[in-house]
């Protein structure tokens, strides 16, 4: 009877489980549909899940709509240096952190408290920065101000107090600074923190929108992002070739979030959280 009541909790767990899949999938699934619906569809009600006719002239219309391949070329310029800058300063930041020198407790909270700060109102003082070092429509706007992450940093330096001090203790003993101990040692150890911080700028580089519509004019120098308002106009907004095109967008990262999701996994079960 204590087998048949632990196998029916088990089978209404993975139920709630399925139910909340669906539901989290929902809208991927939604914008997946419509990419194929006409537009007399889209209008329909009630709603139809699945289009009468499954047709790609939403997704051709959509790919000639916008020169698709510039915009991709400079996201994935960006979405690639971000990522690589960010955990290199952020690696080198966390450890250096988790030496407990004089006011070591305060840069640390004071870096923890940046993370309370709305990034929208840093923008015009971001702004003025870019303007003053003439890096408006460039490539050094769209980078620089975002390889700084504080999440990245206390990331790192959670993980390196999860690290025993006598792996530290011996590579000192055999002559190892600090520097080389970081390159040989705690950098390769970090690998699957590494690779998460990596895919989180990857994610937010990618669905950039804001901070590249303000300080980039120049249509060479524009983000997958801004592509998809050329769907939207005065006239309205054609959905269905939206929703194609945000297919274009969203399917590259879900392919490298399923590829990459195990080491996200084992980073964050290898951060816990240790003063």
């Amino acid at each position: 009877m204590k087998k048949k009541k632990i196998t029916l909790w088990v089978l209404i767990l993975y139920l709630l489980l399925f139910m909340i899949t669906l539901l989290y999938n929902f809208p991927i699934f939604w914008m997946i549909s419509t990419g194929f619906k006409s537009s007399t569809e889209i209008y329909r009600y009630p709603p139809s899940l699945l289009p009468d006719n499954f047709s790609f002239d939403n997704f051709k219309q959509a790919w000639i709509a916008t020169p698709w391949w510039r915009y991709l070329i400079n996201t994935i310029i960006v979405a690639t240096i971000v990522p690589i800058l960010r955990i290199i300063l952020s690696a080198f930041a966390g450890y250096a952190l988790t030496f407990k020198f004089k006011g070591s407790k305060i840069i640390f909270f004071a870096m923890l408290g940046t993370m309370m700060i709305p990034e929208e109102t840093t923008l015009i003082a971001k702004y003025i920065i870019i303007k003053n070092l003439g890096w408006i429509n460039t490539y050094y706007a769209l980078i620089v101000p975002m390889i700084a992450s504080a999440f990245s940093i206390f990331l790192f330096r959670q993980f390196y107090l999860t690290l025993p001090q006598e792996l530290q203790d011996a590579a000192a003993i055999d002559g190892c600074t600090n520097f080389r101990y970081m390159i040989s040692i705690g950098i390769p150890l970090s690998k699957s923190v590494s690779i998460t911080i990596g895919l989180l700028a990857f994610i937010d580089e990618w669905n950039s929108t804001l901070w590249p519509l303000i300080v980039i004019n120049n249509d060479k120098l524009r983000l997958v992002q801004i592509a998809l308002k050329a769907f939207s106009d005065d006239r309205g907004t054609t959905w269905n070739q939206l929703m194609a095109a945000c297919c274009f967008v969203t399917i590259p990262v879900l392919i490298l979030f399923i590829i990459l999701q195990k080491q996200f996994i084992e980073s964050v079960a290898s951060t816990g959280i240790k003063a």
